[in-house]
């Protein structure tokens, strides 16, 4: 999926897009048309243009339902099909999106986001016209000039090469869509991603619980108004998976009296992820201080024979 933010003349560039896929092949809809129940356009084409998306909660649906079916028509391959007075049936077909927008943030995207491409056309017409008087002029005439859209689509097909660096199944990532994940970022991940940047607290070490982390932000809530009261420990859970946080499969204490609770690694999660590292002595050590994932290996056999010379039970 291509989401635009909306420039002047967009229309027309997009108009040239749709004669090089064919315009056979394309739909222009409205939003509602997107994730409405009866959806006949998707027999009908595989390329579609969405002049002004609009994932609020006005029209049909929240913006979380209509996130959720805009989701699966781009990663899905098989779609239910309902037609009034006609029964449902599946429809096999991959879909191409081109949406266009005004809004600041117009989805909310996923920090590892893998459906949408986001453009930012920075330039003003005054920029424009002032490099070239004629600039609207000139475009017009190529857009009307079926000679030259086929000599673009020839360009492209035949004349340019793709560069080795790009994936086939993964979108381009510009700096707009970095600007535009960050935007949309709940205030409360945001809130733990920079406690998360101090290390301060339960943060300090990479394995914590959701229950230390809420009882940290109840305290400086208290001490110093942070209006992070709104955080939960199911947000601070969410969190967790949303950073790729690693869930240890079975509970255990930091304390060798402590009460059992479930942990997640926060840090270095590919190291934790090895059995051999989910050895409850070394999960201890970590929180000691005596193991960092990141430390040299031979600074950290220093480390460790360091504390076996003293005994206890790293000598054991």
């Amino acid at each position: 999926m291509c989401l635009w933010k909306k420039d002047i003349f967009f229309n027309e560039k997009q108009d040239t897009v749709e004669k090089l896929h064919g315009s056979f092949n394309c739909k222009w809809l409205e939003t509602d048309e997107l994730v409405d129940k009866y959806r006949p356009w998707l027999t009908r084409c595989y390329v579609t243009f969405v002049n002004e998306i609009d994932m609020s909660n006005e029209g049909k649906g929240s913006r979380k339902s209509k996130l959720a079916k805009l989701k699966n028509l781009i990663d899905g391959d098989v779609h239910s099909v309902e037609e009034k007075y006609i029964n449902t049936f599946q429809h096999r077909c991959h879909y191409r999106f081109y949406l266009a927008t005004n809004e600041g943030v117009p989805l909310d995207l996923a920090r590892d986001d893998r459906r949408t491409m986001f453009v930012k056309i920075n330039v003003l017409q005054r920029h424009l016209l002032k490099e070239d008087p004629d600039y609207y002029k000139k475009l017009w005439a190529f857009h009307y000039d079926d000679r030259k859209i086929d000599e673009l689509y020839h360009h492209y097909k035949n004349v340019h090469k793709i560069s080795n660096k790009f994936e086939v199944n993964l979108p381009l990532k510009t700096d707009a869509k970095s600007m535009l994940i960050h935007a949309g970022r709940d205030q409360g991940f945001k809130e733990l991603d920079e406690l998360f940047k101090k290390k301060d607290g339960a943060f300090k070490f990479d394995i914590v619980n959701s229950r230390d982390v809420y009882e940290q932000i109840q305290i400086a809530e208290q001490e110093q108004q942070t209006m992070m009261r709104f955080i939960t420990e199911r947000k601070i859970t969410d969190w967790f998976n949303d950073i790729s946080g690693f869930n240890f499969a079975k509970p255990f204490s930091r304390d060798v009296n402590g009460q059992q609770q479930r942990w997640w690694a926060i840090r270095n999660q590919d190291f934790w992820r090895e059995d051999k590292n989910q050895e409850l002595m070394i999960i201890r050590a970590h929180f000691d201080g005596i193991l960092d994932p990141q430390h040299d290996k031979r600074e950290q056999t220093k480390l460790f024979d360091e504390q076996i010379t003293k005994g206890g039970m790293y000598a054991n």
